[in-house]
């Protein structure tokens, strides 16, 4: 049994890796800008001491493959997507589950429309980042999501779909949790999760008797 769960998760692995990324597309909070209405953009990088964040959370463990995200590049040449789990009695960041650096290079940035980030019009771009390492994310964990860049980049707010809330930081604060420094929005920001459901062992199990792997055991000769 345990050769043909193996077996199996390789086989699924494998049919992945052949695919594109954005046939594993399940969910999705769009940007104003594919509807034709206008966006903004808020700055999520070290230069201007702020971050951004915005939830999600599944009903079932799935398997993270990726973030697709919508804002202005400008001079960034990397751009930092970590996931933190949501502090139960806070309700704001908890611990670091994972991270992983891109150069902007590998995005396959595409631009999609025009945003406002309150000092000039710049260029929207729809990005992707592939994981390269996966991370599962736990059934009715609710996790923060922060995407940053290491220049300008700004993330387009004001996502017409979804019902999270969006999170800021004043990194410049000396506590950087304090209170005076968190802002909640009832807005969301524009992203995208690309992954798959992960098969519960029941499964694995049921599909083994099905195809009569594990009924015998083989002696191994001296």
């Amino acid at each position: 049994m345990k050769k043909f769960i193996a077996i199996l998760i390789v086989s699924s692995c494998a049919t992945i890796a052949n695919a594109e990324i954005t046939d594993y597309l399940i969910y999705e909070q769009l940007s104003p800008t594919l509807q034709g209405d206008g966006a903004s953009v808020y700055y999520s990088n070290p230069v201007h001491d702020q971050i951004m964040y915005d939830q999600f959370r599944f009903d079932a463990d799935t398997s993270i493959l990726g973030f697709g995200f919508w804002g202005a590049l400008n001079n960034d040449t990397e751009i930092t997507v970590s996931i933190y789990e949501q502090d139960a009695a806070t309700g704001l960041l908890g611990s670091r589950v994972h991270e992983e650096r891109f150069s902007t290079n590998d995005l396959n940035a595409e631009v999609s429309g025009q945003a406002w980030d309150g000092f000039w019009i710049t260029d929207e771009y729809r990005s992707i980042a592939e994981f390269s390492d996966g991370f599962t994310a736990q059934e009715g964990q609710t996790y923060w999501l922060s995407i940053t860049g290491d220049s300008l980049f700004s993330w387009t707010f004001g996502a017409n779909s979804g019902g999270n809330n969006t999170l800021y930081s004043n990194t410049a604060q000396d506590e950087y949790w304090d209170p005076t420094d968190i802002g909640l929005d009832a807005t969301n920001l524009a992203f995208s999760i690309y992954g798959t459901p992960v098969p519960a062992p029941s499964t694995l199990i049921a599909l083994a008797g099905l195809f009569g792997i594990g009924a015998t055991r083989r002696r191994r000769g001296c």
